[in-house]
């Protein structure tokens, strides 16, 4: 039996966190079995469908494949300090690596790579990763049901390689499994850095003594009394028992209540007829008798005197119209009738001459300053003037990372994604201010007197005061929202994690309702009547209907276009 007291684990590297010590008891063996556990000192993904990006304080480790190969694989650097100076390979028992998966979206299989080259987890991009060497475990599933759970990979070989010399420990590598054309797993695990868990990857490390068992410690004081389990279910019902002896009679009881009258009896027999009894009174008149025969019919009677005259009968229908009368003379004019409507106007007449030039009105105030004195006509030839060569570069700093510029008409913004922050830079190159937004800026558009900024790792876009740079509102969007454009009515974001674009209403921020589908957009522009959106994985351009989301054509274009 295997005896472990591990401390609470702390979301950062650690010195000693806990030793292991048990006794291989009832197996036939002397030899004591030592568990320790590794410090996990660096953690971090190569996303190569995101090159530039540095995950090192992401709160979890991305491993996944697509149709074309794998684009996340995840990397880990253990410190074997917790092991006895000099432990010999041969002494390594076992040696397990245990991760938690926090989500998986397709099941697949990961295959563990020693990695041959030093590291730090604040250097690696899906650009720049150290190098691996062959595959030490290979085809290690993970299911859809082990989200929420510990996934465990027996590297008991590779720590053995890494104690006895055959291989720098320079960490390894989660590498994703992959068919060409269908693509492999698609998983997170928590890494170091999450703090709703701290459930970071695990190295347990059992090591076998070279020595013979000590004696059994002393046994420890006896436990406090534990609370009292719950009720148990009843037991089954028993047997009958035998039946006891016959009790004593009881006392007489009171008198019951009065039962119901019984049934009556049969009749008597018909007794002596009786005295004939006086006369009655007379009886009521009956009832009327039927009609008898009709009689024979008598003589006429005289003639009586006439009646009075009826009323007049109704009129008859209206006669045919007879022949028409001779014309008669005309009549006085009558007064003249109302005035009627207008009529329809006539066709235009000509063009008359040009009348004089009237006097010039006053000059009106000065206006904004166009494009830094970059007029229209300049920019249409694309003519530049030694008047603006006066521009320098503009340094933002090593860390900033910027990745999108957008013109306001007067300043270029900038988004960095390395500095949590937007620089507004006049068009010398000098800087106006800098303002911050969290959660890596990606791209900016310029729309009125508003700035809007992605922010991929908070699946929002915030709308900044062009003249203030304060915030004035934040839009939840999709998942990785990157790229922006303004069509003059609606701001559209291409949310490159969920495959979709987001339609939001500037005037008011409302966001509008609508499927756009786009798989993996990326760089999106409007032509004043549809859209053009890249499809990074499907290497096309696809246009859009803005209206409903209609797709008019898809065009196919160089290997994974931006």
């Amino acid at each position: 039996m295997r005896l472990c007291d591990k401390a609470r684990r702390m979301n950062k590297p650690r010195p000693i966190l806990t030793t292991c010590l048990a006794l291989l008891a009832g197996f036939g063996s002397t030899l004591p079995i030592f568990g320790s556990e590794a410090v996990l000192t660096d953690d971090t993904t190569a996303n190569r469908a995101i090159p530039h990006a540095f995950y090192h304080t992401h709160p979890t480790l991305g491993v996944g494949a697509n149709a074309q190969g794998i684009n996340k694989l995840a990397f880990l650097k253990f410190d074997l300090v917790n092991l006895p100076a000099g432990t010999p390979s041969a002494q390594i028992s076992k040696a397990t690596l245990r991760v938690y998966c926090d989500s998986i979206a397709k099941p697949g299989r990961i295959d563990i790579a020693p990695v041959m080259t030093p590291w730090l987890e604040s250097t690696v991009t899906g650009a720049i990763s150290p190098a691996l060497g062959e595959v030490e475990l290979r085809g290690t599933a993970v299911k859809l049901t082990d989200k929420r759970h510990w996934v465990s990979f027996d590297v008991t070989q590779l720590v053995r390689d890494w104690a006895d010399g055959t291989f720098p420990n320079n960490g390894l590598a989660l590498v994703p499994e992959f068919t060409l054309g269908i693509g492999g797993i698609v998983a997170n695990f928590d890494s170091k850095e999450n703090a709703a868990t701290s459930h970071e990857p695990v190295l347990d490390i059992v090591l076998v003594g070279n020595g013979e068992a000590g004696p059994p410690g002393i046994a420890g004081p006896k436990g406090d009394i534990g609370p009292t389990g719950p009720k148990g279910d009843p037991g089954a019902k028993g047997d009958a028992g035998l039946t006891g002896p016959q009790g004593a009679t009881g006392p007489t009881g009171p008198q019951g209540v009065q039962g119901p009258a019984g049934i009556a009896g049969p009749q008597g027999s018909t007794g002596p007829k009786g005295d004939t009894g006086p006369a009655g009174a007379v009886g009521a008149t009956g009832a009327k008798g039927d009609p008898g025969a009709t009689g024979a019919q008598g003589p006429a009677g005289s003639i009586g005197p006439a009646g009075p005259i009826g009323p007049i009968g109704p009129v008859g229908p209206k006669g045919d119209p007879g022949a028409g009368g001779p014309q008669g003379i005309a009549g006085p004019q009558g007064p003249a009738g109302p005035m009627g409507d207008q009529g329809l106007a006539g066709p235009q007449g000509p063009v008359g001459q040009q009348g004089p030039v009237g006097p010039a009105g006053s000059v009106g105030p000065a206006g904004r300053t166009a494009l830094g004195g970059l007029t229209p006509a300049r920019l249409g030839t694309l003519r530049w003037y030694h008047a603006n060569s006066a521009y320098v570069g503009t340094s933002l700093g090593t860390t900033s990372l910027p990745l999108g510029l957008c013109f306001d008409g007067s300043f270029i913004w900038t988004a960095e994604s390395g500095g949590n922050q937007v620089t507004k830079l006049r068009l010398d190159g000098s800087t106006v201010g800098s303002y911050a937004v969290t959660g890596s800026p990606q791209f900016c558009v310029a729309a009125g007197d508003f700035i809007w900024v992605s922010r991929k790792n908070t699946n929002s876009v915030t709308k900044l005061n062009a003249d203030s740079g304060s915030v004035a509102v934040t839009v939840a969007v999709g998942t990785a929202p990157s790229y922006l454009c303004f069509d003059g009515t609606y701001i559209w974001v291409a949310d490159t994690g969920s495959d979709d674009l987001t339609k939001i209403k500037a005037s008011d921020n409302t966001v509008q309702t609508g499927s756009y589908v786009v798989q993996s957009p990326r760089g999106i522009c409007f032509d004043g009547a549809v859209l053009w959106v890249c499809s990074f994985t499907t290497n096309s351009v696809v246009k859009l209907d803005p209206r409903n989301g209609a797709v008019l054509g898809s065009f196919p274009v160089g290997a994974q276009r931006r």
